[in-house]
């Protein structure tokens, strides 16, 4: 709300101030609940092993007497006055000895500005060229989207007057009569048509009020893509799939640019240096396939995958065998991380948010951020093709932005893709097949070469939401290694299954054809419920 209000007082130096508290603001939460667990260490740890050692023993101290105090009141303890009283103290304590270890790591040459909130020249360096960052702000009063070209001496602001934070909470959750009866946070965990009726209201509501001007400046910077830096609860929906027209046509964010979420622009920053980082090396990719054994089509999604990729240039895991142990033994050296896998989002603990992998076992969250990162230390890429990988904290503010895509941007990953509620699988599994070979290969019947990962899951989007059924008999046409039989690695017992397509033909045929005898160009995938979950957060790549 200071950002805004700082716009709407209009003095001098007011937008620069409004980024910086905006970014402070991001900074908070990420800074408090995260930072302390994966902070840019390694070159201290390297040159300065005492000075890292005391910043990561009292950063676990710390987090150990908070874990305790999160779960007494998670329990609703009511804990003597003297124990609540020594707990306190203790936090105080070991808070100023935190303080102390991060001085220490301040008065190192090179390190003054260590874990301190960023000033406007940090954050527009962030930006790239025809890439600006827009943080999205919602208050009371209205909204506000504060742009930061790339090292643009002034920032620009646009005010949103006509949306307010009364006007996002009923996009949220309708209510009659003081009853929940729809809006897209119910709609987000039951799926189906609740989500489908939510979508079909709520994003010409966000594209009228807040994308369409957004989208018109954009054009007028020239820009080729955006960064979103949303705030509050804007950062729960689908911005990049808000519709808004352009020449009478119905039109979304990824129809005109590359589209990518961060949570904040110090994160980016870390980001885009680890994507420089991690540019060279071998491709190779570990991943997981249907580990709860309940996902039909996403032990075939990672396989279809894999045959993109070169020989010996996978490692994947199918069902029984694809546990966190497995995993764990799997990602070293790897460069792309896939997990076709459900995933959790835990609204109690967002720290307990996880992928599920099998043998009941889980990657949470909190071994992302808090564990051995070393194990991804070359992956480029990590893409959650699961259920509830990208849905943020709603409950508690400002930790919203710390989803499990925000664990790997904290675990050092640079690109995480992620998907805002749970997927119909077939769909996901042709959308991935289309997002890695644009990635990989590209598409000589278009003219693509290899495109940067945003570009890719853009392009593939938008391809899944206008393929007709005509249409996609010609991609299966095109790609014949789909439609083969074959069986996957019998991994931990894992049953033998086809590919995606050819299952899909095989099993449904007869259906398919009607449809597409009664009209060719029927779109089945139209609604964003099969297309606008997945978001792409992090750093964006040139090209």
């Amino acid at each position: 709300y200071t950002a805004y209000a700082l716009v709407r007082a209009a003095q001098p130096g007011a937008l620069r101030r409004a980024v910086e508290v905006a970014e402070l603001g991001r900074a908070r939460g990420l800074g408090e609940t995260l930072a302390r667990d994966r902070a840019d260490l390694a070159l201290i740890e390297r040159d300065h092993p005492d000075i890292y050692e005391r910043y990561r023993a009292t950063a676990e101290t710390v987090r150990f007497l908070e874990r305790a105090d999160r779960a007494a009141e998670a329990q609703q303890a009511q804990p003597e006055a003297a124990h609540f009283t020594e707990l306190a103290a203790r936090i105080r304590a070991a808070r100023a000895e935190l303080d102390k270890a991060i001085d220490a790591i301040r008065a190192l040459a090179g390190y003054e500005g260590f874990l301190l909130p960023p000033a406007y020249a940090e954050i527009t360096a962030a930006a790239q060229p025809g890439v600006p960052l827009v943080y999205l702000i919602t208050t009371p009063q209205g909204s506000m989207a504060l742009i930061v070209p790339y090292g643009a001496a002034e920032p620009e602001a646009l005010l949103l007057n006509g949306f307010t934070e009364d006007d996002l909470n009923a996009l949220l959750i309708e209510r009659a009569n003081d009853e929940v009866v729809g809006g897209y946070l119910p709609g987000q965990f039951l799926g189906g048509a609740a989500l489908a009726a939510a979508l079909e209201r709520g994003l010409p509501r966000l594209g009228a009020a807040l994308i369409a001007p957004l989208a018109a400046r954009l054009r007028a910077l020239a820009a080729t893509g955006v960064t979103l830096i949303p705030t509050g609860l804007l950062s729960l929906l689908p911005l990049h799939a808000a519709t808004y027209p352009v020449n009478g046509q119905p039109c979304c964010l990824l129809d005109e640019f590359d589209v990518a979420y961060a949570p904040s622009a110090r994160v980016l920053a870390t980001a885009q240096r680890e994507l420089q980082r991690r540019s060279n090396g071998a491709l190779r990719l570990a991943g997981v396939g249907n580990p709860t054994g309940d996902l039909r089509y996403a032990g075939t999604e990672l396989a279809s995958i894999c045959d993109l990729l070169p020989r010996n240039a996978s490692a994947p895991l199918y069902e029984q065998a694809a546990t966190r142990d497995a995993l764990w033994e799997n990602l070293p050296g790897a460069t792309i991380a896939h997990f076709a896998c459900h995933g959790q989002f835990d609204a109690d603990d967002t720290l307990d948010s996880a992928l599920l992998l099998a043998q009941e076992s889980r990657l949470t969250l909190r071994e992302l951020v808090a564990g051995d990162t070393a194990v991804l230390a070359h992956v480029r890429l990590a893409v959650l093709s699961a259920c509830q990988t990208a849905i943020t904290d709603f409950r508690r503010l400002p930790d919203e932005s710390i989803g499990l895509p925000g664990g790997f941007l904290q675990a050092g990953v640079p690109a995480v893709v992620g998907s805002l509620w749970s997927i119909n699988d077939l769909s996901t599994a042709l959308l991935m097949h289309r997002f890695y070979e644009l990635h990989l290969t590209g598409d000589l019947n278009a003219g693509l070469g290899p495109q940067p990962p945003a570009r890719a899951l853009r392009l593939a989007q938008v391809w899944l939401r206008d393929l007709t059924y005509s249409a996609m008999f010609d991609y299966l046409e095109r790609h014949r290694q789909l439609r083969a039989t074959q069986r996957l690695p019998a991994n931990g017992g894992a049953t033998a299954t086809a590919r995606i397509p050819f299952d899909f033909i095989a099993t449904g045929r007869a259906i398919a054809e009607e449809g597409m005898l009664d009209d060719p160009s029927h779109r089945p995938y139209a609604s964003p419920i099969y297309w606008a979950a997945f978001t792409f957060n992090g750093a964006l790549a040139g090209g």
